[in-house]
């Protein structure tokens, strides 16, 4: 794994469990010397963090947790709610009795009890990733994740009220 992945993995774990508040600084070279690394790994990790919607850039001003609005969290569930029907077609019929039971196995451990807001985010992720998981269609998948990801963001918050 490359250094720029992890400090991505790490800066994007960081901004969904609300480490990082909505609209924070998020400074190239204070990330470099915590990480011990060069600007270079940590610019390329914020550039993707951009492109993926958790950051925002903006040229002399540098990088910063993107906003959260009530706006876009219905925009990120429209686009959710449009997107993971077409997955389920596709995958429903190549799903078979295993997976089922599995996807039925995580829907149970998620209304089994009250679950710590991290350990429900992942089973909620891994139920709907099991639903549709013999979809033949890979940027779909992709982009069915990420939206999860960033309207985890939004369930951290619902959890804290």
């Amino acid at each position: 794994m490359s250094t720029a992945t992890t400090i991505y993995d790490q800066l994007r774990a960081a901004i969904i469990d609300g480490a990082f508040a909505s609209g924070a600084p998020l400074r190239q070279d204070v990330i470099a010397r915590d990480y011990g690394v060069s600007k270079i790994p940590v610019r390329e990790a914020l550039v993707q963090l951009e492109a993926e919607g958790f950051v925002e850039m903006f040229s002399g001003r540098g990088a910063f947790v993107a906003r959260l609005s009530a706006a876009q969290a219905e925009e990120i569930y429209l686009m959710r709610r449009a997107l993971e029907p077409l997955l389920l077609e596709r995958a429903i019929p190549l799903t078979g009795a295993t997976d089922w039971l599995r996807a039925g196995g995580i829907l149970a451990a998620l209304q089994a009890k009250d679950l710590p807001f991290h350990e429900w985010h992942a089973l909620d992720y891994e139920f709907h990733t099991a639903l549709y998981s013999h979809a033949d269609l890979p940027t779909m998948k992709k982009l069915a994740a990420n939206l999860h990801s960033n309207l985890a963001r939004y369930y951290r918050i619902y959890e804290t009220l």
